[in-house]
C-alpha cells in the first residue's frame, strides 16, 4: 500500500497528513521493510543452502567409499 492509499483508504485530507512528513516517512519505511527479508533470516538461508551443499558432498564420498569397499570385497573372493 501507498502513502496515497493510505491517505484515500482513511478519508484523511491529503493536505493535512503531508503537514506531518514523518508519519509519512515511518509509513514508507515500514512498508519497505515489510517487502524485505530480514538479514538474520538471509544469513540462515545462506547457511542452510552452504550446509546442505557439505552434506551432499559427504554423501557422495560415503557412496564412493561404500562402492569401493564393495567392488575390492568382491575382488578377493
Amino acid at each position: 500500500m501507498t502513502a496515497s492509499e493510505l491517505i484515500a483508504e482513511s478519508e484523511l485530507r491529503r493536505d493535512v497528513v503531508y503537514r506531518h512528513t514523518e508519519l509519512i516517512q515511518e509509513f514508507q519505511a515500514r512498508a519497505e521493510a515489510q517487502d524485505s527479508t530480514p538479514t538474520a533470516m538471509q544469513e540462515l538461508a545462506d547457511e542452510n543452502r552452504q550446509l546442505r551443499s557439505e552434506a551432499d558432498d559427504v554423501t557422495v564420498e560415503l557412496r564412493q567409499e561404500q562402492a569401493g569397499k564393495q567392488d575390492h570385497a568382491h575382488d578377493h573372493r
